[in-house]
């Protein structure tokens, strides 16, 4: 792995984290497609504008590329923001944030089957740790409550979230084989924002658009054009360089990032199965990316 992909994936990372914050902001404003259609209004808009200036023109794609790029928008940019902004109104950020970390034993599992990848043991000890560290945090120190029920409906929602974001990852491999990151995102994003036009209008949060607060639209725009334009190429520059799966580790960071940034600006607490749980995370990141 080169150090400048890491470094771009680092900063994704952080960028992600900083979503959390800002869609916990939103939520509390708009309800889910509303939130989520007003965020990529901004992130397809810019990608939109970027595309026709690097190349001025609409490229040709085959019936197969755009089913792959549908599959693109309803899993990485519909399902995900509908399962995130309704988790982040109910849940905190911090630890909706941790739930996430679980992606990339997910997408390390997708990978072995549709990719053949390698599973070393120590990869598979470095999974292993980062997912206890997961239930771990989400369960407050006491992982067998979740085998007897005890998981609120923001986990759940987030839950939906990290897998619907596995799905997209691990489809971006298949797509990257014939198409460049930013064309490819660009393309996911537009077909997601028509997809969330539709429901975001029958919810009818659209009409309260006026009244929101400079701090909601700035929220929007971290989430449009930091959190989607330049996480989301970087992302994909990511996993067409160095895999679904190596790419997919860095999202361990995220919670990391997210309770830092919730204490700060949202003034969430940091409990000690959270940063038990979160210093776990990081331990099964250095296994695996050992591996």
């Amino acid at each position: 792995m080169k150090k400048s992909d890491a470094l771009k994936l680092v900063l994704v990372s952080f960028l992600w984290g900083g979503q959390f914050v800002a869609a916990r902001i939103a939520a509390t404003q708009a309800p889910p497609f509303t939130a989520s259609f007003l965020r990529f209004v901004f992130g397809t808009t810019a990608l939109l504008i970027l595309h026709l200036i690097r190349e001025r023109r609409f490229s040709r794609l085959t019936l197969r590329q755009w089913a792959w790029l549908t599959l693109l928008g309803l899993s990485g940019v519909f399902l995900y923001n509908l399962f995130f902004f309704s988790a982040l109104a109910i849940a905190p950020a911090g630890r909706s944030s941790v739930v996430v970390a679980m992606t990339p034993t997910v997408v390390s599992v997708a990978s072995i089957i549709f990719f053949k990848d390698r599973f070393s043991l120590l990869r598979i000890l470095g999974l292993m740790v980062a997912l206890f560290g997961v239930s771990w945090a989400i369960s407050g120190g006491d992982p067998a409550s979740l085998l007897r029920g005890e998981i609120g409906r923001g986990d759940l929602y987030i839950f939906g979230a990290m897998l619907s974001w596995a799905t997209f990852s691990v489809v971006g491999k298949i797509i990257l084989r014939e198409l460049a990151p930013r064309l490819a995102i660009t393309y996911a994003c537009l077909i997601g924002t028509v997809a969330l036009a539709i429901p975001a209008v029958l919810e009818g949060g659209l009409v309260g658009v006026p009244r929101y607060s400079l701090e909601m639209w700035l929220s929007l725009a971290y989430l449009g054009l930091m959190g989607t334009v330049l996480a989301f190429i970087l992302y994909y520059q990511g996993i067409k360089s160095i895999g679904p799966s190596k790419t997919a580790i860095f999202i361990n960071l995220v919670p990391i990032w997210a309770m830092a940034l919730s204490t700060i600006v949202l003034g969430e607490k940091i409990t000690l199965p959270l940063a038990l749980g979160a210093a776990m995370v990081i331990g099964g990141v250095f296994l695996t990316s050992r591996s």
